[in-house]
């Protein structure tokens, strides 16, 4: 938990657009780089009305902010950020309840790898991979699941005047292959992936129990993507040995691409018959 050296929860938010709005508002948890950054730059294309970018640093999601608005030609894409650790809880509770944004949609997408096996991985280590990997989505669904209720009792309207009600509330897991593949060296990355499989099924039950005391409400999703080896900087850690193999086992004969995963995530959103949906994207790795 947060100690004394804890940092402080920040919320810089950019300017709303008006139009074209498909999403409302959609916190994305390291937004800011690889799969994240191309998920939030998805969001801005497909129109949602505010994405909130959640980075460790603030420097890296401006930038990241910066890059998206230059990439999309939109000067007034509606981004912001949290700045939080995904080290400390308590901050992210904080992050979410200053936050003046009011939030229909969460991707989570942060997360920690792992590259050496069980007996030189330090206990410290194991506890910040199944943190930031497992136990930050776990938080910020039950934020999500806490506003969907407070929704059922006393519904809002968007703060830039657009009352439309959403056509669903949906939270979007990125889980990973090695979640029902395993590997070497990647045991406790592995088990949390795995957890944030299951635990996304049962948050799809929780929040259909929600609205079965609030009939008025619109659907609660928890989906799940399950990508396989990704050309982000997380595989940076792997020798080019350790590539050459990994590519060689793809049916496909290549990695994945960040913007591959995004298109997927923005198909779970669209499609609003996909609840507790498992979406792998693997190039037939799991074929093999």
């Amino acid at each position: 938990m947060a100690g004394s050296n804890q940092r402080s929860c920040k919320e810089y938010q950019g300017r709303p657009m008006p139009s074209k709005v498909y999403r409302n508002r959609c916190p994305c948890s390291a937004g800011a780089s690889g799969i994240g950054y191309q998920i939030s730059k998805q969001l801005v294309l497909n129109g949602a009305s505010a994405v909130v970018i959640v980075s460790r640093t603030a420097a890296k999601a401006q930038q990241a902010i910066n890059d998206i608005r230059k990439e999309t030609g939109l000067e007034d894409a509606p981004l912001g950020f949290v700045e939080c650790d995904f080290k400390y809880l308590t901050n992210l509770t904080q992050g979410w309840k200053i936050s003046k944004h009011q939030f229909d949609t969460l991707i989570n997408c942060a997360g920690i790898t792992q590259t050496q096996g069980l007996l030189t991985t330090s206990p410290a280590t194991v506890s910040e991979i199944l943190k930031v990997n497992l136990e930050v989505p776990i938080e910020l669904s039950r934020q999500m699941l806490k506003q969907y209720f407070m929704y059922g009792k006393s519904p809002w309207n968007d703060s830039t005047g657009d009352s439309r009600r959403p056509s669903s509330f949906c939270v979007i897991n990125i889980s990973s292959l090695l979640a029902e593949r395993g590997g070497y060296g990647t045991s406790i990355y592995s088990t949390s992936k795995a957890g944030l499989t299951a635990f996304t099924r049962t948050l799809a039950l929780e929040g259909a129990a929600i609205r079965d005391k609030f009939p008025a409400l619109p659907p609660f999703r928890a989906n799940v993507v399950v990508p396989g080896y990704v050309d982000t900087p997380m595989i940076e850690k792997f020798s080019n040995a350790q590539k050459d193999k990994l590519v060689a086992e793809i049916p496909l004969r290549r990695y994945g691409k960040a913007e591959e995963v995004a298109d997927a995530v923005m198909f779970l959103l669209k499609n609003e018959y996909a609840n507790n949906t498992v979406l792998n994207l693997d190039g037939g790795l799991s074929a093999t």
